[in-house]
């Protein structure tokens, strides 16, 4: 019975681990997309798509802030600020006030 338990325990383990290098090379191969498009276009200027921030927002959990997106795009404080917003008021996520009082950040959620 315990010999079943460990290896129960090892198994789930060994899948959460999996699981967070999965995830950790997903944002590495967007980060290297991102680099990629910059060095193609000699420029940092490219469109972000509502899906991109979609897609960014599901890798990081289901919710992202202007900072995850600025840091992760090459979107200014401001365009991030304003997509976002876009993506609230078309109904394509929302915020917590409770959260944003707790901890003064916006968090835009996606299900």
């Amino acid at each position: 019975m315990i010999g079943i338990l460990f290896f129960i325990i090892i198994g789930i383990v060994a899948y959460v681990l999996i699981q967070k290098s999965k995830s950790k090379a997903i944002l590495n191969r967007d980060q290297n997309i991102i680099n990629a498009m910059k060095s193609k276009n000699n420029s940092t200027h490219f469109e972000i798509t509502e899906e991109s921030l979609i897609r960014l927002a599901s890798r990081l959990g289901g919710r992202i802030s202007v900072k995850d997106v600025i840091t992760q795009t090459t979107l200014s404080e401001e365009k991030a600020k304003e997509k976002l917003e876009h993506l609230l008021q078309t109904g394509k996520c929302e915020i917590k006030l409770d959260e944003v009082e707790a901890t003064g950040v916006i968090y835009y959620y996606f299900s």
